[in-house]
C-alpha cells in the first residue's frame, strides 16, 4: 500500500480553534485576525485556501512526555493510590542521584498532569481494579494472539487501537476507580487531555516495540517504504527545481536540525510529542522561509514545495510510518488548528515525493493526495461518531457460590435484553431465559428493564451502574457487588 493510496483518516474541523486545546505546548493557536473565520471541512482544501498558520509561540525545548519518562527509574514503585507518595514494592531500585529523585518527586506532586499519568498508569497495572483487568487484558491479546503481527492493514491495527484508547478512557471516568478522582487534580477543559496522554502512556508505551516492529513489516510487505525510500532518492537530483521551490530554504545545518527532529520523533510513543516534534519541523522550514523577507506570509503554494526540499534532503522513509501513527491515533478534537493544518502538510508533502509528478500541482497538492484526504476526513468523523456511542461495562456474574465478571462492550443502539444475551454467551449460560441483569444504585437492587439503553442508566446515575447477571428466582437482596477496586465484594448486602 502506498502513501498516496487512500490509508489514513482525520476530521479536520469546520472551525479553527486555539492550539491551546491541542496541547499546552502549543500557545499561540491562530490568536490572528481573521483565525477563527468557519473554513472548508475538506483537509485538502484547507491547505489551498489558508495561509499558514503561525508556530511564533512554538518552544523548540517544548516538554515531551514520552521521551522524558526514560528519565525516570524503570523499576520506580508505584503510587498509593489517593496519594502522591511512592509505596514500596520489595524490588531493588536502580541507582539514581539524590537530585534527580527530588526532581522526580516535585514534578510528580507539583505537576497535576504528570501526577494523573501516573496514577492511571498505576490503576492499569492493577489486576484487582476493573480498568487494571481491562487494559492488562488488552495487552495480553496484543502480545500472545496474531495481534500487531497479524494485521493486513496498518490502518486497520491503528484504528483498533484508537477504537480501545477511547472505550478504555470512558470506562475509567465511569467505573470512578481513579483516586483522587480527575476532577481535584486538574480543571475540568484539562481533563480530556490528561487523560489522553495518561491512555497513551499505559496502553502504547507498553506496545511500542512490538508496535513499532508490524508497522514497520506491513509497509515493507505492501511496498509502500520502498516506494517512499525510491522517491526520497530520485528527489534529490536538481530537488530544488523539480520540486517547485521558490523561496528560501533552510542549509545543511538546518537540515541536519530538522533530521534529528524525525529520528527523535521515532522514539517518542506518545502521538501528541510526535506532532510537537512535527511542527517544531515546520516551525524551522518556515523560519528559514521568512527570513530576509520583512515579516511576508506564506501560503501551502510556497510551504509544501521548501517543506518537500527539506524532507528529501533529511531522507528518512519512516516518516510515512510516523505521519500514519499521528494521524490514526490522535482524536481529532487535538488536530484542530495548525495541528492539523501542518499535519496534513506533511502527508501532502510526502504524496508529492512519491509521486514525482512532471509538473508540480498548484500548492503541490496531487490529486491522489487531495482524494485521500477527502476520505480521510469522512472516515474518521464516521469513527468519531461510533465511538461516542460504545461503553465498556462490568457485569458481576452470580450463581450460587460462583462469582466471576468479565467487562463487555454496551453500544447505545442495543438494549438491556441484548447484553443479557451476550452475558449468557460469554458467562457460558445454558438456560439463558432463568437469568437476568440487575442494577444497584446504592442499596437497592432492581432488574433492568429488556428495553432499557446504556444512556437511560447513565442519565439516571450520572455513570454506569453496578451491573450483576444471575438467575432470576435468586434472592435480589443478597446480590454481591463489585467493589470500589473493581473486586467482588464477597460480604452479603444489607
Amino acid at each position: 500500500m502506498g502513501i498516496t493510496r487512500p490509508m489514513f483518516g482525520l476530521k479536520v474541523v469546520a472551525q479553527l480553534v486555539h492550539v491551546a486545546d491541542v496541547t499546552p505546548t502549543l500557545q499561540q493557536g491562530l490568536a490572528e485576525p481573521g483565525a477563527a473565520e468557519e473554513v472548508e471541512t475538506d483537509p485538502a482544501l484547507l491547505l489551498g485556501q489558508r495561509r499558514a498558520p503561525s508556530l511564533s509561540e512554538l518552544d523548540s525545548s517544548s516538554s515531551l512526555s514520552s521521551l522524558e519518562e526514560a528519565e525516570e527509574s524503570p523499576t520506580r514503585t508505584p503510587l498509593e493510590r489517593g496519594t502522591s507518595f511512592p509505596v514500596a514494592s520489595g524490588r531493588p531500585a536502580r541507582p539514581i542521584s539524590t537530585l534527580r529523585k527530588m526532581s522526580v518527586v516535585f514534578m510528580s506532586f507539583f505537576t497535576p498532569g504528570k501526577r494523573v499519568a501516573r496514577l492511571v498508569e498505576d490503576l492499569a497495572r492493577d489486576r484487582r481494579t476493573a480498568f487494571g483487568t481491562l487494559v492488562q487484558d488488552f495487552l495480553r491479546r496484543q502480545r500472545e494472539e496474531t495481534g500487531l503481527a497479524g494485521q493486513a492493514s496498518a490502518t486497520v491495527l491503528l484504528q483498533d487501537l484508537r477504537t480501545f484508547l477511547s472505550q478504555a478512557k470512558n470506562f475509567l471516568l465511569d467505573c470512578r476507580e481513579l483516586e483522587p478522582p480527575i476532577e481535584t487534580l486538574v480543571p475540568e477543559q484539562e481533563k480530556d487531555l490528561a487523560l489522553e496522554k495518561a491512555m497513551f502512556r499505559c496502553v502504547l508505551k507498553p506496545l511500542k516495540s512490538r508496535l513499532d516492529a508490524a508497522l514497520r513489516t506491513i509497509h515493507v510487505q505492501d511496498g509502500s517504504l520502498r516506494l517512499m525510500a525510491d522517491g526520497l532518492c530520485r528527489a534529490q537530483q536538481g530537488a530544488l527545481e523539480c520540486l517547485g521551490v521558490r523561496v528560501a530554504v533552510p542549509d545543511a545545518g538546518g537540515v541536519e536540525q530538522v533530521r534529528q527532529k524525525l529520528v527523535l520523533m521515532q522514539r517518542a510513543y506518545s502521538p501528541m510529542d510526535k506532532l510537537v516534534l512535527l511542527l517544531q519541523v515546520c516551525k524551522a522550514v518556515y523560519k528559514a522561509m521568512a527570513a530576509n523577507t520583512g515579516g511576508q506570509e506564506f501560503g501551502a503554494d510556497e510551504f509544501l514545495p521548501a517543506l518537500s526540499y527539506v524532507l528529501v534532503q533529511c531522507n528518512v522513509p519512516e516518516l510515512l510510518i510516523e505521519v500514519e501513527y499521528m494521524m490514526e491515533l490522535l482524536e481529532p478534537a487535538w488536530l484542530t488548528g495548525e495541528g492539523g493544518y501542518y499535519l496534513t502538510s506533511v502527508y501532502a508533502s510526502l504524496c508529492l515525493i512519491q509521486s514525482q509528478p512532471e509538473a508540480v500541482p498548484p500548492g503541490g497538492l496531487t490529486r491522489k493526495a487531495q482524494e485521500s484526504l477527502r476520505e480521510w476526513s469522512q472516515r474518521r468523523s464516521k469513527e468519531g461518531q461510533n465511538q461516542n456511542h460504545q461503553r465498556f461495562v462490568r457485569v458481576l456474574f452470580q450463581d450460587g457460590d460462583l462469582s466471576s465478571a468479565k467487562t463487555l462492550q454496551w453500544n447505545e443502539s442495543q438494549t438491556a435484553e441484548a447484553l443479557g444475551q451476550l452475558c449468557a454467551a460469554k458467562f457460558g449460560v445454558a438456560d439463558p431465559e432463568q437469568y437476568a441483569l440487575y442494577w444497584r444504585t446504592g442499596e437497592e437492587v432492581q432488574p433492568l428493564q429488556p428495553d432499557a439503553q446504556i444512556q437511560d442508566l447513565q442519565s439516571q446515575m450520572g455513570a454506569i451502574p453496578s451491573l450483576t447477571y444471575q438467575p432470576r428466582d435468586e434472592d435480589a437482596s443478597r446480590i454481591r457487588k463489585l467493589t470500589r477496586g473493581g473486586a467482588v465484594d464477597l460480604g452479603e448486602t444489607n
